[in-house]
């Protein structure tokens, strides 16, 4: 049996997915029509946890970036190049962001799980960040990713792997579903006892002003500092491509720490917004747009930007 090496250019096509149209934002509600970001792409899987949506209208413009069943998707650009996403049939018809590449396999020479879960290997990723650091913002170009080596042993042993992998993959789904339900378990019961003021031995206690005696009601100014974030000149491309994380809206989510970022500033960049830095443990807040009111935490220092369609603050707590 014949082990062999072949570009992916030999058993795939590859192309780009698109940035959303100048005007054009996320639904604020959801839709049939989903967006894959580079923050959902990694460890095999798209895992789409803090889903953002497309209208109707914006989808349309985008149906040439769309994703299929079977296809892989890779992140090009930012601190995480090289992560790789197989898609499932549920991601089926979902646009995909500029940020990643996409892989359409042919399934008559390989067998897309396989090659998914070779290129997610350490390994590959080493490789893919390699032959994109040589670009000056670190970009994994297409024509890159077209002359990158994968080894194809026959197909009966390429879908023998795969069905080992992929019983592996079923159990690794079902601790993220169930972790999912835990969080939603820990939000309700926080509700219950400090907004609806059900606690233990609430009986007992009483309620002065809307609020249990010996508590007191203030303002989020008397925690700490609060600030709106900054955007350094998007037409000066030495801003970005270096290792300050730059948080976004579409990085945070509910009730979560921020832990995966897409973009990052170059010290150049960063210093022209001094005064925007972010401590680990930062509290961000969404104040406009689609995902008005999401509220995240910091886990490492960053920093944070303002535009017309993303404007958030934050607060610094002393």
């Amino acid at each position: 049996m014949k082990w062999e090496s072949v570009k992916l250019e030999q058993i795939a096509s590859i192309n780009g997915g698109k940035r959303l149209p100048k005007g054009h934002d996320f639904s604020s509600f959801p839709t049939n029509h989903l967006y894959i970001r580079a923050r959902d792409i990694g460890n095999n899987r798209i895992t789409a946890s803090d889903p953002v949506y497309l209208s109707e209208h914006t989808s349309n413009k985008l149906k040439l970036y769309t994703v299929s069943g079977g296809d892989l998707v890779v992140t090009i650009v930012g601190a995480n190049i090289g992560d790789v996403g197989y898609v499932s049939a549920e991601f089926s018809g979902a646009n995909l962001t500029e940020n990643a590449a996409r892989l359409r396999i042919d399934k008559n020479v390989c067998n897309p799980k396989f090659l998914s879960a070779q290129l997610s290997t350490s390994h590959a990723k080493e490789k893919f960040q390699f032959i994109a650091s040589g670009a000056a913002q670190g970009k994994l170009g297409l024509y890159k990713i077209k002359s990158f080596d994968v080894i194809l042993p026959p197909m009966k042993i390429q879908s023998a792997i795969a069905e080992i992998l992929s019983a592996y993959d079923d159990l690794i789904e079902n601790n993220r579903r169930r972790i999912q339900l835990l969080e939603q378990a820990a939000r309700l019961l926080y509700k219950e006892w400090f907004v609806n003021l059900r606690f233990p031995g609430h009986e007992h206690v009483k309620i002065k002003d809307g609020v249990p005696d010996g508590w007191e009601k203030g303002a989020i100014s008397d925690l700490g500092e609060i600030i709106t974030g900054k955007t350094p000149p998007t037409k000066t491309p030495e801003n970005f491509g270096g290792n300050i994380p730059f948080v976004k809206t579409p990085d945070m989510h509910r009730s979560r720490i921020i832990v995966e970022i897409e973009e990052y500033l170059s010290e150049r960049g960063a210093a022209t917004q001094p005064k925007k830095n972010l401590p680990a443990g930062a509290i961000l807040v969404v104040c406009i747009g689609a995902k008005l009111g999401v509220v995240s935490i910091t886990s490492r220092p960053c920093q944070k930007p303002i535009s017309k369609s993303m404007l958030s603050s934050h607060v610094r707590t002393t």
